[in-house]
């Protein structure tokens, strides 16, 4: 496997079409776990999903997807890669998109 700035090549996007919505919602009720071909090597997937559930505190807009791919996450197929592939795609076509914390402001969390 290649590596580059730290991830695998494989998760580089960079020459790849965005995608309008970071999940094909007609497929969630689809998603399963023996959803086609189990991967052989489960790690990337992981990686590639846990570091996308960390940008959920700062991207809410992806949240839903997320926690769906997450569901998956001990026995990953093909499907769940490609709807994880799916997620860099629509973070790559709107990365201005979500909440910013500014390190000097006094943040008050509110909730009801």
């Amino acid at each position: 496997m290649q590596v580059c700035h730290g991830y695998p090549q494989r998760f580089q996007i960079l020459g790849v079409q965005v995608s309008s919505t970071p999940m094909d919602y007609t497929i969630v009720s689809k998603l399963s776990r023996e959803s086609r071909t189990p991967l052989e090597d489960k790690t990337e997937c992981r990686q590639l999903v846990g570091r996308l559930l960390y940008l959920t505190n700062t991207r809410p807009d992806i949240a839903y997807a997320m926690e769906t791919l997450n569901q998956f996450i001990d026995c990953p197929t093909d499907v769940h890669m490609q709807a994880a592939y799916r997620v860099l795609k629509y973070l790559k076509g709107y990365p201005a998109v979500g909440l910013l914390f500014l390190a000097g402001h006094n943040l008050i969390l509110t909730g009801f």
